[in-house]
């Protein structure tokens, strides 16, 4: 009407006039409807994961009004929610419970999950959602996929009673956020369109809860809870976290390790040289304070830790590890303890830097600042790294 026409596309109407590109919004079929679809997104064609990521976090990037919103997503993870919930309640009894029957001691000998535990009604949301099209190397050639990622947040109110002997106790909140990405993987010119669809976290997610009940302010205590923590975190990472990816084949005829098994982006060779100037946490009748020094080092889903060495306060570690590298734009985290028996290890220091950093350093030991709880350096000692 008047020289001007309107579209609905999703949530965004778009107003054309008779001297603009209408013919971009005409109907197209086969090779040509895939070509001139690209050309919508000139911004979004990426060839490779770390492209797509790094143009995720480019925050001045215009993915144009074309880019579904976050609320179909939420509406589709709300019609969804009750079948996650039963998803999880089977993680819950077959992994859960004989991984905190095995970490928490005597006191997990007669611990039970409640069978008809569940997540409540409060579904997770998504926000932050943005689509790109990349390219995946297979020995039989490429194959395109289409990434959306997006910011997971869930704050939960869980029905999930732990029994313990007579006692009982509740999980009263759950929070529950990271960075997630979800691939539709082989694009394929016939339905459904897509060989498979994974789903995966670059980097662990963060995970609180808050007990409630009986035994509330036992499992409260910090030793407590975070055993109960990183036996939840262990589960999410073996299912949810690079290089583990949780993925299921559209199309049967589809090779099943190119859909859900991609050939890694590279190998991290890390090794821990030695530290010194470490805390002493150790509190002796004769002499200065030491610390019996041990390293955690994470990537992804992977976990190593190095022998413990007794009374030392500048340890020479000499331990090399290795990591599957999905995206130059994982995160490695290396933290240092303090043995101790019967209680919880002190923390001695820690740092957190990307397979990015370590891939841009010089050859030679990298001499690397601990932080403290409070992310502040200066006074917990150094690290020296070798990475590759």
């Amino acid at each position: 009407v008047g020289g001007r026409c309107q579209y609905q596309v999703g949530p965004h109407r778009v107003d054309l006039h008779e001297d603009e590109e209408t013919e971009r919004y005409q109907p197209l079929v086969g090779q040509d409807a895939a070509y001139k679809r690209e050309s919508l997104f000139p911004q979004a064609t990426c060839p490779n994961l770390d492209t797509a990521v790094q143009e995720f976090n480019d925050e001045s990037m215009d993915y144009g009004d074309f880019v579904p919103g976050v609320d179909l997503v939420n509406e589709m993870l709300a019609l969804l929610w009750p079948s996650i919930s039963e998803l999880t309640n089977e993680i819950l009894m077959k992994n859960v419970e004989p991984t905190l029957k095995r970490t928490m001691g005597m006191l997990g000998k007669n611990l039970h999950i409640k069978p008809d535990s569940n997540l409540g009604i409060n579904p997770a949301t998504v926000r932050d959602v943005k689509f790109l099209k990349t390219r995946q190397i297979t020995d039989q050639g490429d194959m395109a996929n289409i990434i959306i990622r997006c910011d997971v947040l869930w704050t939960g109110d869980p029905s999930i009673v732990i029994n313990l002997s007579a006692a009982h106790v509740g999980i009263k909140s759950i929070t529950l956020t990271g960075d997630m990405i979800v691939e539709c993987v082989g694009m394929m010119p016939k339905p459904p369109m897509f060989q498979g669809v994974r789903a995966f976290f670059l980097n662990p997610p963060h995970l609180d809860l808050e007990f409630q009940g009986t035994m509330a302010k036992v499992l409260s205590r910090q030793s407590m809870k975070h055993q109960v923590l990183n036996a939840l975190r262990e589960q999410i990472s073996k299912m949810f976290v690079v290089p583990n990816r949780f993925g299921v084949r559209l199309d049967s005829s589809a090779d099943f390790f190119r859909v859900l098994r991609p050939i890694p982006a590279g190998i991290l060779k890390l090794t821990l040289v030695r530290a010194d100037g470490l805390i002493g946490k150790d509190r002796h009748l004769f002499g200065r304070a030491t610390s019996d020094p041990y390293v955690v080092v994470r990537c992804g889903a992977d976990v190593y830790q190095t022998p413990t060495f007794p009374r030392s306060l500048e340890p020479e570690f000499n331990f090399e590890v290795c990591f599957l590298i999905a995206s130059e734009h994982q995160r490695v985290n290396i933290n240092l303890y303090d043995h101790d028996i019967g209680s919880l290890d002190d923390f001695l220091g820690g740092y957190d830097l990307s397979v990015l950093e370590c891939k841009e350093w010089s050859e030679g030991p990298h001499i690397q600042e601990l932080r403290d709880e409070n992310g502040e350096s200066g006074k917990n000692g150094r690290l020296w790294l070798l990475a590759k």
